[in-house]
């Protein structure tokens, strides 16, 4: 299992093993307690010209495969994500396909996914600390480079996800001072409306700091409250990238990850901040020291320490970004994987009526290049074989028309041990010409996107992201 994060100003490797087996309490199929085997150093994001190229990406990959002493052969499942102003350029997407061959076809790369990302680093840094404390809601802040993701969750389930270009290379200095080296797009549009200079070469004076500080202080404090009405209007509306919907609560924990995280963490245990101006050559150090100077934002400093801090992201790619199928799947050739970003389009009760089925089934007709459906059991329940025998065979007179083509995938995702059942079901026992795949034991998310690793020993690695 891997995690590969690319960001704005570090990029990092974990590498994680586990044995899949069955629980032997439920009798399902899952992933076991996984041992951390190689952490890597962060790196400066090898940035040419404020341009993120392949073969510098390949490079880091090289040089973390060769430290840890894993071949590319030996990777299961994991992720790779590129975010914040990293995922701006318009090769990300390239990187990332060339990253996911390099790993054959195992992991699942994704550039500038704001919602994988904030889910990614609560599950990194907070999971735990909330399944520990079950009845507090935390709100985990994810100050990177280019952005701040949030998510709020309670007992390690994510509620709400959202992100923000509050980062601290939106400005960047030459280290050991405050002149500029460079800008970006948000930070141009920042010093736009406050009527300064931000001229390449040229200092930015402590004025001019302490409107972009005081303004990401007020934004932050804004997102702990749920203040919805302050990212409506000038300036804050600059800052949105993906709105939260969170309305504010009078429980809420917070926790930090992310590099101004780091430094925060780095302080409440005793240490210090670094004395060199700009020393990481952004805003990075003086965020943290205004962070710092905020009672509502520091609070809980102390009280709830996290365990990843600057490496919740990578830890939430190598543990948590993909799920373990069950081992009862319908997978017609396993030369139909890997498969990439099917779009999920709707979702199917176990007792979806044929009218029902019908117009799910008309809806993956229109996706030219495959879609998938997730399958709903009622609540609390395990549904019978004749509720899956009558969902098959509502699927199967749908599929026999031939209204999707033979060649065109059609998933299906459910999350309890049927999927080999249903998908016999739903294409008669394979008299149908229909791709259909049929995930089982994988647990629904609320998502955009779903991706498939190749199968190994008879179980598939799947991967949602675009999350809501």
């Amino acid at each position: 299992m891997i995690g590969l994060d690319f960001g704005s100003t570090t990029s990092r490797a974990m590498i994680a093993r586990t044995r899949v087996g069955q629980n032997r309490f439920s009798g399902t199929l899952g992933a076991g307690t996984p041992e951390i085997i190689y952490r890597s150093e962060p790196l400066f994001t090898p940035f040419v010209d404020d341009v993120l190229h392949v073969e510098d990406v390949l490079a880091c990959l090289e040089l973390w495969l060769k430290q840890s002493g894993t071949c590319a052969e030996d990777i299961f499942c994991g992720g790779l994500i590129i975010t914040g102003l990293a995922a701006r350029g318009s090769n990300a997407e390239t990187i990332a396909a060339a990253v996911e061959q390099r790993l054959c076809n195992f992991i699942v790369a994704t550039a500038a996914d704001a919602g994988l990302e904030s889910w990614l680093a609560y599950m990194g840094n907070t999971q735990r600390m909330s399944q520990a404390f079950p009845r507090s809601q935390f709100m985990n802040l994810d100050i990177g480079g280019g952005t701040t993701n949030i998510a709020v969750g309670r007992n390690g389930n994510v509620s709400e996800v959202g992100c923000f270009h509050i980062g601290a290379r939106h400005f960047r200095f030459q280290p050991g001072s405050y002149t500029l080296a460079g800008v970006s797009e948000i930070g141009r549009q920042l010093a736009d409306y406050y009527g300064f200079s931000a001229e390449v070469g040229r200092p930015m004076v402590r004025s001019c700091r302490h409107l972009i500080l005081d303004l990401y202080i007020d934004a932050l404090l804004a997102i702990v409250h749920g203040d919805q009405a302050f990212f409506q209007c000038l300036p804050g509306s600059l800052l949105v990238d993906l709105p939260s919907g969170w309305q504010g609560g009078e429980d809420l924990s917070l926790t930090f990850s992310g590099g101004v995280g780091e430094l925060l963490y780095k302080v409440s245990e005793g240490g210090a901040l670094p004395a060199t101006i700009a020393a990481f050559g952004d805003l990075g150090i003086d965020l943290a020291e205004r962070i710092l100077q905020e009672p509502e934002l520091c609070r809980h400093l102390k009280g709830h320490v996290p365990e990843n801090r600057g490496q919740s992201t990578v830890y939430g790619l190598a543990i948590h970004s993909a799920e373990i199928s069950g081992h009862s799947v319908h997978l017609p050739s396993p030369s139909l994987l890997p498969l990439r970003h099917l779009p999920v389009i709707g979702r199917l009760c176990i007792s979806a009526s044929k009218d029902d089925v019908a117009q799910a089934i008309a809806m993956a007709a229109r996706c030219t290049a495959g879609s998938c459906l997730q399958i709903i059991p009622e609540a609390g329940s395990y549904p019978s074989l004749m509720d899956v025998r009558r969902l098959g065979q509502h699927l199967a007179e749908q599929l026999k028309s031939g209204i999707i083509n033979a060649d065109t995938p059609l998933l299906l995702i459910a999350p309890m041990d049927f999927g080999k059942v249903l998908g016999s079901y739903a294409t008669e026992w394979g008299r149908i010409p229909v791709t259909l795949i049929v995930v089982d034991e994988v647990q629904e998310r609320s998502v955009q996107f779903v991706s498939l690793g190749c199968a190994r020993n008879y179980v598939i690695p799947v991967y949602y992201y675009g999350m809501h």
